[in-house]
């Protein structure tokens, strides 16, 4: 009997749990379509305060607060949501944009490589490591990946346009000018 009694008080509580979670990660989502970036963050917190191993409340919360501009934040829950599932290519790529925008660019480097393990047809993890390698002056490689991207995604002005800045560098003068014209016709059909 006691057991029976045990196992009613399990499910019941088990229930009461997982309605928690939800109505919290539901509070969290209607917080982020209203902006309210600090109330989400609570909100997910919460969610993963009830279960540890969900890992897209971290990727959620990790949003959150990028929105609300806490990068290092944002950074510390790709992280936390990447130990939990470390296959989640949007977590690396994320978490290398924003290390590139604190200047990490090692660390930026490392996460765009890893999308791209994961993700060989990311295009943008490609134009990405384009820009840090043109940065370092290690124009080949930067070109490589510039090529790829616009392989995988040719509707792009801005890769024509850092494709032909790495020519110019690689003295590619006739190659630079043919992507100078497609990317104005790609900006022109964007407007």
């Amino acid at each position: 009997m006691k057991i029976i009694l045990l196992f009613f008080l399990l499910v019941w509580f088990g229930n009461l749990d997982a309605q928690t979670k939800e109505e919290y990660n539901e509070r969290a989502v209607n917080h982020m379509y209203a902006k309210e970036y600090e109330q989400a963050i609570l909100n997910f917190t919460k969610v993963i305060e009830l279960n540890p191993n969900d890992s897209l409340a971290y990727f959620d919360r990790g949003m959150a607060r990028e929105y609300a501009k806490d990068f290092q934040g944002a950074i510390e829950d790709y992280t936390l949501q990447l130990k939990v599932d470390p296959n989640m290519v949007d977590c690396y790529f994320l978490r290398g944009i924003l290390e590139r925008r604190l200047n990490n660019i090692k660390k930026a480097e490392a996460d765009f490589l890893k999308t791209i393990e994961l993700e060989e047809d990311n295009a943008d993890a490609h134009y990405f490591l384009a820009k840090i390698y043109f940065a370092k002056k290690k124009n080949n490689r930067a070109l490589q990946h510039m090529n790829q991207a616009i392989i995988f995604n040719p509707e792009v002005g801005d890769y024509y346009d850092l494709r032909s800045k790495i020519e110019e560098k690689l003295k590619m003068k006739s190659e630079a000018e043919e992507d100078v014209l497609k990317r104005n016709e790609l900006y022109k059909e964007q407007k």
